[in-house]
């Protein structure tokens, strides 16, 4: 049974809960009961000296708790990067031996491990396409292989779109296509797709249910969700686009840790084989960053898989979320009815008899022009540099402005629409 921390309540009351011993190592996480379980069992059977005690925090309330000066915790272990960016970037994490003896550190030229060597790579989670076999089946569809693949009018109605500021996961899914496609491309891409389709209505796997129960053909997706559903017997399946970024989760050791020895212990058991290899479990269904943990028979190994994964500079995850979340409400959440009546307008009238050259050519720029992000490549960029840098809060991101920049386009796609061909 998992060990919730009544330490806290000790340190916080200033009582020696911690003696400076192995005996213990205090793991603080916001991973779910079903792989923290896995994890403590088997870290205490190959260690029985040493108990795993467990303080489980969510990451906003973990990043507050350890810059109090909590001197209780001997590791951070979640799947939440900007969190460790936070933290190393403000001196609470020890130097680590990076890579780990056996590991790569990297998948193919992206770099997973932090460069300074202050947290490690645990597992890295990819992005793509939760499906439904038997609704694709009724519906004569097959699985999309990219993310292109849904500008295809058959899949018109078929997906949902998870929403960045509700869907921790999904700001990745985006920067994959961003990254994949170029910023301007890759927004029009994603407001062509979300027009023709759903949103989520909030957070967490709900989205898994409606597959399960042929309610819904799509859903673009972290893998873990549809691949525990599937390995536990639910009628759902992934597969991962052709492009995609993969996302690490990452440990470190704290840099007073109280039992750092045993956390050492902890840190070189959970990137061992025998503990990389409880992430392949149904119940955790994870990708570890051991390539010689991966079975021949692994449906996904992304130490030997043809999908493109882009650059990326894992230490911007932050800036990339919160720009993401931004530009995704006001460009697709907030004017989602407005957006689809007006390609479906826009798409109509390209498709009339005798459209001239110069009319037809109006449209197809009007198109382009409405799908545009609100701000161009350049002044992108600067703005992720400046909220990476902490020179730029998220609260602080032009959000008016960039909803008046839409807004006028919106006005200027329905004149063309309204004038004489």
């Amino acid at each position: 049974m998992l060990k919730r921390l009544l330490l806290l309540t000790l340190v916080l009351s200033g009582l020696p809960a911690f003696a400076q011993d192995g005996s213990r190592v205090v793991v603080m996480s916001s991973y779910p009961q079903e792989l923290i379980a896995r994890y403590e069992t088997a870290f205490e059977t190959a260690h029985p000296g040493i108990d795993m005690v467990l303080e489980w925090r969510r990451s906003d309330d973990a990043r507050q708790l350890l810059q109090s000066g909590n001197p209780g915790v001997d590791v951070y272990w979640a799947p939440s990067l900007d969190t460790f960016v936070t933290l190393a970037d403000a001196g609470y994490f020890a130097e680590l031996p990076l890579p780990f003896a056996g590991l790569p550190g990297n998948i193919d030229e992206l770099e997973i491990d932090d460069p300074a060597h202050r947290f490690a790579a645990f597992e890295v989670a990819g992005f793509g396409f939760a499906f439904s076999p038997a609704w694709l089946d009724v519906h004569e569809l097959s699985v999309p292989q990219d993310w292109q693949d849904l500008r295809d009018p058959r899949y018109s109605g078929a997906v949902q779109l998870p929403i960045p500021s509700r869907q921790g996961f999904s700001p990745m899914i985006y920067a994959s296509i961003l990254r994949g496609l170029g910023w301007e491309q890759g927004w029009g891409l994603i407001g062509d797709i979300a027009a023709n389709n759903s949103l989520m209505g909030g957070g967490g796997g709900a989205f898994i249910d409606e597959l399960a129960a042929g309610n819904l053909g799509l859903a673009l997706s972290i893998d873990f969700f549809p691949k525990s559903a599937r390995m536990n017997g639910l009628d759902v399946d992934f597969r991962y686009a052709n492009t995609t970024l993969l996302s690490p989760a990452y440990v470190a050791l704290l840099d007073d840790a109280p039992h750092p020895d045993a956390a050492q212990v902890f840190l070189d058991f959970i990137l061992s084989d025998a503990g990389q290899t409880l992430l392949l479990h149904r119940d955790v269904a994870r990708l570890p960053v051991r390539p010689g943990t991966y079975p021949e028979t692994a449906d996904f190994n992304p130490f030997a898989s043809e999908v493109k994964v882009p650059s990326f500079d894992f230490r911007q995850a932050g800036a990339w979320q919160s720009l993401i979340s931004a530009l995704f409400d006001l460009q697709v959440s907030d004017r989602h009815e407005r957006l689809s009546a007006l390609l479906d307008e826009i798409d109509d009238a390209l498709v009339q008899p005798d459209l001239g050259t110069a009319r037809q050519t109006k449209l197809a720029q009007a198109r382009q022009r409405l799908l545009a992000p609100a701000l161009d490549t350049a002044t992108a960029m600067q703005l992720l540099e400046r909220l990476a840098s902490g020179d730029l809060q998220a609260t602080d991101l032009p959000v008016d402005d960039w909803a008046l920049t839409l807004q006028s386009r919106e006005q200027e796609v329905i004149a063309i629409l309204a004038s004489t061909p």
